[in-house]
């Protein structure tokens, strides 16, 4: 696993985490146009198409965004890798 894949998937579990907070602390708000408020609400169950492709998208683009850096230190001598170290 990878930085991306950790990354991702934490990610997503702090939205669940905060997306329960706010559906059950009993926040309210009033939408422009109505008199009356309205309890607030964040989707997160039923999105799950829209999650997944989120997290995919991420884990795609932190591997693409690591491949520059991997080619670069694939290609150095060892003796030059070591001295980074």
């Amino acid at each position: 696993m990878d930085l991306g894949h950790i990354g991702a998937s934490i990610g997503v579990a702090i939205a669940a985490l905060l997306a329960y907070a706010v559906n059950h602390s009993g926040m309210m708000w009033t939408p422009p146009g109505q008199a009356s408020a309205i309890p607030l609400t964040v989707r997160f169950v039923g999105a799950w198409g829209m999650i997944f492709s989120a997290w995919f998208g991420l884990i795609v683009m932190a591997t693409l965004a690591a491949l520059v850096p991997a080619n670069r230190a694939a290609r150095m001598p060892v003796v030059d890798a070591l001295r980074h170290v």
